[in-house]
């Protein structure tokens, strides 16, 4: 089997590489910022996130000159070992090279006049195979699962062309989306603030989107590493347009941030080690489809549907019926979901057994190894949930807040 796939490569604007002889050399990037108000599910999937160093620092630089707060919170995310710049020239020579011969394959289909084309037309799923191409060396040297990122152009541009998923993408989301709603570091940019996000849509109407196709070109007045400085000082007139709802982003990822490393711990336990060491690299090499990992987190969600509104006794004796009337398959489901230390599994796993009569086909030996080959992954996924549910809570307010609130009687 492969390695395991513990990392993920937070995209930007690798594509415009191929605009220069040499794909190493530092040039204009970002970062997806809407993965904070997504769900962010890159940053508690993988243990580690990384990203091109042009990318981190054009985002601290917006942060700077505009007060755009995404800088401030990937800078956060940085110091906390969350998110790891690369510096793609101080990469090992092989995986340079790797990435060179990446990119003489994409210019033979790919020329300049066509990449900037795509760019201008928002062709998102051509751009996300050209950069997963040219990354793919990158991503197999740090350990990541090839996966795309948030295509930051669809905020400019109308996106056409969605590329198609891959069996990673598609168990990955399936993942994020199982999961409870509320871990939403920040609201989407002007949320509640109907006056601000207009002011600020005329703005990009009239002075950003014409700098999109040359700034995500890396071309012109934006070439370089540092191509985004003429773009963040022709927009800096208008901080004082953007600050309400840089003020609103900042003060949620403040309030929000610490569900996301609680979340983070609880795939540490029981996500990490299923996702990282056993399904993706086996997606990887075909020994199973997504399908497979799909019906294995659709027998979880059942077990978990009946794990909070049952007593031990009561999901025992689910457990037996469902063997007896529906299937095999189901009743281990809502076995391995029975908590550490219920009386002898075993027996329970025998009666089953029992239970399910002649037609289920399945002495009581082989629905034990059946058990054991099923309670590892839809426990820890079970908990997991349990754990990350914990994590997204709100906060209950302690006491009674409005005796503050009152005068006091002299």
């Amino acid at each position: 089997m492969s390695e395991k796939r513990d990392g993920i490569y937070l995209s930007g604007w690798e594509y415009n590489r191929l605009l220069q002889s040499d794909p190493i050399a530092r040039r204009n990037s970002a970062l997806p910022a809407e993965i904070l108000w997504n769900g962010a599910a890159p940053l508690w999937l993988f243990r580690n996130a990384f990203c091109a160093q042009e990318a981190i620092d054009n985002e601290w630089r917006a942060y700077e000159i505009l007060g755009w707060p995404t800088g401030r919170i990937f800078t956060e995310l940085v110091n906390e070992g969350v998110v790891s710049p690369i510096d793609w020239s101080g990469l090992p020579a092989s995986t340079q090279n790797l990435v060179r011969a990446e990119a003489r394959l994409l210019r033979s289909q790919f020329d300049d006049s066509r990449i900037r084309e795509l760019i201008a037309n928002g062709e998102i799923g051509e751009l996300d195979t050209i950069k997963n191409s040219l990354i793919a060396p990158i991503v197999d040297h740090k350990r990541c699962a090839l996966a795309v990122t948030p295509n930051s152009l669809r905020n400019w541009i109308t996106p056409s062309g969605e590329n198609v998923p891959s069996s990673s993408e598609v168990v990955l989301r399936e993942i994020a989306s199982r999961g409870p709603s509320g871990l939403q570091l920040c609201s989407p940019p002007g949320t509640g603030m109907p006056e601000a996000l207009r002011a600020q849509a005329e703005v990009q109407r009239r002075y950003e989107t014409p700098m999109i196709p040359d700034l995500l070109a890396g071309e012109g007045r934006f070439e370089g590493p540092t191509g985004y400085e003429d773009y963040l000082s022709a927009l800096e007139p208008f901080r004082g347009v953007f600050s309400p709802i840089n003020d609103q982003l900042l003060a949620e990822w403040q309030l929000n941030k610490r569900r996301l490393f609680k979340v983070r711990e609880a795939a540490q336990a029981y996500l990490w080690p299923l996702l990282h060491d056993e399904w993706l690299p086996a997606l990887e090499d075909g020994e199973i489809s997504s399908k497979d990992i799909i019906d294995l987190l659709d027998r979880e969600f059942r077990s978990r549907r009946f794990s909070g509104i049952l007593t031990v006794s009561g999901r025992i004796a689910v457990i037996v019926t469902t063997a007896a009337t529906a299937s095999i398959q189901s009743a281990m489901g809502l076995l391995a979901a029975l908590p550490p230390g219920t009386a002898d599994k075993s027996i329970i796993a025998a009666g089953v057994a029992a239970g399910a009569g002649s037609a289920a086909g399945l002495a009581s030996d082989s629905l034990l190894k059946k058990y054991q080959e099923h309670q590892d992954p839809v426990r820890k996924l079970t908990l997991f949930h349990q754990q990350m549910s914990k994590a997204v809570r709100p906060e209950r307010s302690k006491g009674r807040p409005w005796l503050n609130t009152r005068s006091k009687k002299s």
